[in-house]
């Protein structure tokens, strides 16, 4: 019997730990109180948002400013100001006047960055006075807009046509050069005139120009083109 007994008590001690654990991990985390450092200046407004109610946005940062007060139900928030800061990411900003654990009435900035998700909106971090909670987050780029996507499209094929019109220039360029010196007998200009008819680079393919203009080349003293002579054959 004894031993009956202990061992409900084990069991029941056992179910009271696994709730204990599960009750602590599924608790959704507070923000984390950091060292104090400078708060972060009040944003000038710019726009507002469509996706989302701005007013709704407010409310949760102010909300969450609250929770943080020490005395809650005093706040008085003036000031308020909201810009985006991301996607889906906005930037509410003003002033918290509450009272203080010694029962003054202090007034205070604060800044709170706001992700308003599809499903669940939410603080990841704020600043209030001089002191920090949460972690500052990363700005999500804007997803670009058809618009956009059509300018970068065209300004990718102007870029594109441009570098082509460049290489085209460059290539007849050098094949002038190339041909200018190969008719004052250089030794190079005739190697590389004789290069190109083999390879068809920048004229019709050709491997009896190509070989008489080695075997000139080689005879004006390109030892490279008697290399290229002799694998010619």
């Amino acid at each position: 019997m004894k031993l009956l007994k202990w061992f409900s008590i084990g069991a029941f001690l056992l179910l009271l730990l696994i709730g204990l654990l599960s009750a602590v991990t599924s608790a959704p985390p507070a923000l984390e109180k950091k060292a104090p450092t400078a708060a972060v200046a009040a944003p000038t407004p710019t726009s507002t948002t469509s996706e989302v109610s701005a007013d709704a946005l407010v409310a949760i940062a102010q909300a969450t400013i609250r929770d943080q007060l020490k005395s809650p139900s005093l706040a008085n928030f003036s000031q308020v100001k909201i810009v985006p800061y991301g996607y889906r990411q906005w930037l509410c900003a003003g002033r918290v006047e509450s009272q203080n654990s010694f029962g003054a009435m202090i007034q205070e900035p604060w800044v709170a960055y706001v992700f308003a998700s599809p499903t669940h909106d939410r603080v990841d971090y704020m600043v209030i006075g001089d002191t920090e909670y949460g972690s500052l987050p990363t700005a999500i780029p804007f997803p670009k807009t058809p618009a956009e996507l059509v300018a970068a499209e065209q300004a990718a094929k102007i870029a594109q046509a441009k570098f082509e019109a460049n290489k085209k220039s460059g290539a007849e360029k050098a094949l002038a050069a190339n041909q200018a010196a190969a008719e004052k007998g250089d030794a190079y200009g005739l190697l590389r005139m004789g290069e190109r008819y083999r390879d068809g680079e920048g004229v019709g393919k050709d491997l009896a120009k190509a070989k008489d203009y080695l075997q000139r080349a080689a005879a004006a003293g390109s030892p490279t083109a008697a290399e290229e002579l002799a694998r010619l054959h």
